[in-house]
């Protein structure tokens, strides 16, 4: 599908950004302050890696990111291609912390989306599934106290997903981003705080 250039399109090109996405993150940030200087970071979706590039400008350390499809190379990131929903993906980043000397991430990031098929009910079933998967593996790899961030499309199981994880965080919201698409049924789910 191809972009439609907006303001948000011709910013990311003028600073460098791979996307448009990269000022949702920022906006994120703002907001909720998700990520902090020198913490590492597991970003699941990151191709083309508009988020990619910000997140490692603001830990200053190496980020972890996943994609079933190719990346370009980035200075300060650990590619990792593989399905998130494949059974290999956990060891993978198991043996990549090791690498790195580390145990956890504080922060799970996640701008996932299948492409959408144009018909609302399975594009919100899709986005459930890559949500809950992304939930999942925070829940193994993310630090007590640390933050999870993913895109989600509304649809009648946003509730559920929601309440599904919001108690095992001191802190949850829904949100959505200026940088968003005007009319998207895109949505970022929040959690802050693992406890």
């Amino acid at each position: 599908m191809l972009e439609r250039k907006d303001t948000y399109y011709y910013r990311a090109k003028s600073e460098n950004y791979a996307s448009r996405a990269a000022y949702k993150l920022k906006e994120l940030q703002r907001k909720f302050g998700i990520i902090g200087p020198g913490e590492h970071v597991l970003e699941i979706g990151s191709s083309p890696g508009g988020w990619t590039k910000y997140i490692a400008e603001v830990t200053g350390k190496s980020v972890v990111a996943v994609d079933i499809s190719p990346m370009k190379y980035m200075d300060n990131v650990i590619f990792l291609k593989a399905d998130i929903m494949g059974d290999q993906l956990i060891d993978r980043i198991r043996d990549t912390l090791k690498v790195l000397g580390k145990e956890s991430f504080q922060a799970v990031l996640s701008d996932a989306m299948v492409k959408t098929s144009g018909n609302g009910s399975i594009d919100h079933s899709a986005s459930y599934m890559i949500g809950n998967r992304v939930m999942e593996i925070a829940n193994i790899f993310l630090s007590t106290g640390g933050s999870c961030v993913f895109k989600h499309f509304q649809g009648d199981m946003t509730q559920d997903l929601f309440r599904k994880w919001k108690d095992s965080y001191r802190f949850s919201r829904i949100t959505n981003t200026r940088a968003s698409r005007h009319g998207s049924r895109e949505i970022y789910m929040i959690f802050k705080g693992k406890l």
